[in-house]
């Protein structure tokens, strides 16, 4: 007897999932944009990319470029997605265990009748 009822995200969980899929697709953005940087057939003081970029590393006080910065954020979302799945796969192997040691109370109780 297998129960295929699928386990239902709480709002902390979504909340968790939304965050990292944010991360994930803002560092592929960053990242596209760092190699368009490069290959845009316009001047230095004319490429947008640049300009924005070199604004955000002012801001910032770093020096990274958008490949650097679209790496990091990627990283970010798959530890915090990783970790996520991890989670759940904890809670619905307890789950599971808990509805194994249920069944075997309750065979075990027609058993004993």
């Amino acid at each position: 007897m297998t129960n295929n009822k699928k386990m239902q995200l709480t709002l902390g969980q979504q909340f968790w999932l939304m965050v990292s899929l944010l991360f994930l697709v803002a560092g592929l953005a960053l990242a596209i944009l760092g190699f368009l940087r490069d290959f845009l057939p316009l001047s230095y003081e004319q490429n947008w990319i640049r300009i924005a970029e070199s604004a955000m590393n002012e801001f910032l006080s770093t020096n990274f470029s958008w490949q650097i910065w679209g790496s990091l954020l990627m990283i970010t979302g798959a530890v915090i997605f990783a970790l996520l799945m991890q989670r759940l796969a904890s809670e619905e192997e307890k789950q599971l265990e808990k509805l194994q040691r249920r069944a075997q109370r309750l065979q075990d109780a027609k058993i004993a009748e």
